[in-house]
């Protein structure tokens, strides 16, 4: 199992895709049913930017300890677990909660979609190829996310337009964040089963659990080839 690499592995790389690009539908779904979403919720302007602020900050505070925490967690559980939790709270959203609640929601995606899954998703995409192979597993992942996300967003919007023309806004509005639910944890539960049977047991058995956090910034920050990839994306 320790030997398993990219050829093998191929399949549980686009499976891993498939969830990263499922844990980001909810989060981020209100941005191109804008005018529905509104209405449904029966919200205003300055409410849906407090959605996105809430889901922004706590996708700050996420990527600066998602690594922290991806070195001290169980890599399955916690991209399955992340897929799930999130996955439910499209199903409190349904019940049309009081605004509070709602920008809790926003919170919680913050936290599941990023600090509990994006770093464990790296860790454990690195992990499916071998040394020599890691350019072809990331192409893998980003190209197959790119594709769902492509050819979804057309079938979702193309069937979401199909539906509300039947049944009315509102109920294309229900089925549309019931679908993205039960999808999210549809993949999560078969995305454990996969990383249970090809991930490497060792990186269940974390070595790093009394690495001080402070220690591993600074010893990120000391790195130039940490300022090269800061400097490349602010200036992208």
């Amino acid at each position: 199992m320790e030997t398993r690499g990219y050829k093998q592995n191929r399949i549980v790389i686009m499976l891993v895709a498939l969830a990263g690009m499922s844990v980001y539908l909810l989060p981020y779904f209100r941005y191109y049913y804008y005018d529905a979403y509104v209405s449904y919720f029966g919200i205003n302007d300055l409410q849906m930017g407090t959605l996105g602020s809430i889901y922004g900050v706590l996708a700050i505070v996420g990527y600066c300890l998602g690594g922290w925490i991806a070195d001290r967690v169980s890599l399955k559980l916690a991209i399955s677990g992340s897929l799930v939790v999130t996955g439910l709270g499209a199903f409190v959203l349904l019940l049309k909660p009081a605004f509070p609640i709602h920008v809790g929601i926003y919170a919680l995606w913050g936290v599941t979609s990023i600090m509990t899954f994006w770093n464990p998703c790296m860790k454990a995409l690195r992990a499916l190829s071998k040394a020599s192979e890691q350019g072809r597993g990331y192409a893998l992942f980003d190209m197959t996310r790119g594709i769902l996300n492509f050819l979804s967003g057309l079938v979702i919007l193309a069937a979401f337009t199909a539906v509300t023309k039947k049944v009315g806004e509102a109920n294309g509005m229900t089925g549309l964040i019931l679908f993205y639910g039960i999808k999210a944890i549809i993949v999560g539960v078969a995305v454990y089963f996969a990383l249970l049977k090809h991930l490497p047991k060792s990186l269940d058995s974390n070595t790093e659990k009394d690495a001080s956090f402070g220690k591993n910034v600074l010893k990120a920050l000391k790195m130039p080839t940490t300022w090269c990839v800061i400097v490349i994306m602010f200036m992208t």
